[in-house]
């Protein structure tokens, strides 16, 4: 395979940032071992602490205003000469990249005048996510520092926390919001980038008991008037104040019918391989997205994701419930983990990647080894309620000291998910009473 210069040098930029430790921990987006689900895990984390403390935290929901596009090509170079170090023919080749562009428009065959492009970062190229992380990557220090908040990105999408006192809600929930946004906007204007304060989301989470002693439900923030969220949608995943996910489930399995009334149609068509292929690509897809979130949710909403994949399971053998054939003999002939199991698979192999460097190291850190090397367990946290326990800093080790030894000393991540899967088949399914 031929590879283009644009993804050789984003490689080797990888390796200088990787080398020499300039990646910034609060950035999820476009990096190694990072990923949408690892954020949304890290920051559900911190709110079911808090939460377990009965502690309320502010969410806000960052948006901004065409943020690729607004990016400033000189601030760009000069950031990656004195904050990053490169410099000489190097940074010749990013001044040749990110300056002197045009861009002009066809229509009906007809051109119209070329425009230079004097500000922003190409977006459809590999390099230009990288770069834009690089730009904003001071956003979380500065925040950090100045106005004492938690700052997490992926890409342009910035989520800040700050957990207060109950007592001080409305000091807090008026002043202290300004104040984060007082914080935000200078530096977005020193770097010509702009909140979209209209767009902007905030939502207290916190549970229902405390949520009853929070009585202010909204602040102004410049001329604009920014009512609190009971429900926000962050990177894909419904968020809602009591973390109990009952919108984002509905939106799943909402989205599993769909594709399955879609592939009842044509079924007729298809051979068994086919329809398992086309299932496994568009349910489950949906399905184990950032299910890691799911762990210890209520049993009526687990109930009924398994529902969905009980019809899958009928969808894919091509009977129905009325041929005599139980759904479990079903799943069990397709090899497929319950929705409970996928959910743990999902969150012990998380874990195997934050033992073994393959997790962002905010994610890592919130596990910790027991101090005894021959079991290789981990310490599980002390908690108070279920919220504590559907932390993965609670659930990541609880998991994994319930595994076997042999499973928790595989060092391979390939054999690791083989034999973890087998496991939880023969948990699933009781296999290992019926050996005995």
């Amino acid at each position: 395979m031929v590879r283009s210069l644009r993804e050789f040098v984003a490689d080797r930029l990888d390796e200088h940032m990787d080398k020499n430790h300039l990646h910034c921990e609060n950035q999820y987006g476009y990096k190694r071992c990072h990923s949408t689900e690892t954020l949304l895990l890290k920051i559900a984390n911190d709110l079911f602490l808090a939460c377990d403390k009965l502690i309320p935290t502010l969410l806000m929901l960052l948006d901004l205003s065409a943020a690729f596009d607004t990016v400033d090509q000189e601030k760009m170079l000069s950031i990656l000469k004195n904050r990053f170090g490169i410099r000489g023919i190097a940074l010749e080749w990013f001044r040749s990249f990110l300056i002197g562009r045009s861009q002009r428009v066809m229509i009906n065959e007809s051109f119209s005048e070329s425009e230079s492009v004097d500000y922003g970062v190409p977006q459809g190229s590999i390099l230009g996510p990288k770069l834009f992380n690089m730009y904003a990557q001071s956003f979380a220090s500065t925040m950090g520092t100045n106005i004492k908040v938690s700052v997490e990105g992926y890409a342009d999408d910035h989520q800040i926390q700050k957990r207060f006192n109950i007592i001080f809600q409305f000091q807090f929930l008026s002043n202290g919001i300004t104040d984060i946004f007082n914080v935000a906007e200078l530096w977005m204007l020193e770097y010509f980038l702009k909140i979209n304060s209209t767009k902007t989301l905030i939502m207290i989470v916190a549970p229902p008991s405390t949520q009853e002693r929070i009585h202010i439900k909204g602040t102004f923030v410049g001329n604009h008037c920014i009512r609190f969220v009971t429900e926000a949608k962050n990177l894909g995943v419904i968020l809602d104040s009591i973390m109990c996910f009952n919108s984002q489930v509905r939106k799943v399995i909402k989205g599993c019918y769909a594709s399955l009334r879609k592939l009842a149609r044509i079924k007729r068509y298809l051979s068994r391989d086919e329809l398992l292929l086309l299932t496994c690509s568009l349910v489950f897809s949906q399905m184990d997205y950032c299910n890691s979130l799911y762990y210890r949710l209520h049993s009526d909403t687990l109930h009924m994701m398994q529902v969905v994949q009980n019809s899958a399971a009928r969808l894919v053998a091509k009977v129905n419930r009325f041929d005599g054939i139980s759904t479990e003999t079903l799943l069990k002939q397709l090899h497929w983990l319950k929705v409970k199991e996928r959910i743990e698979y999902k969150i012990i192999t998380i874990v195997f990647k934050c033992l073994h460097g393959l997790a962002p190291v905010a994610l890592s850190s919130t596990i910790e080894k027991s101090k005894s090397d021959r079991t290789y367990k981990l310490n599980v946290p002390c908690f108070q309620s279920r919220y504590g326990e559907r932390s993965f800093s609670v659930a990541g080790p609880r998991l994994w000291n319930d595994l076997p030894l042999h499973i928790r000393t595989t060092s391979n991540f390939v054999n690791f998910k083989k034999v973890l899967k087998t496991h939880l088949f023969k948990k699933c399914y009781n296999l290992y009473e019926s050996s005995k």
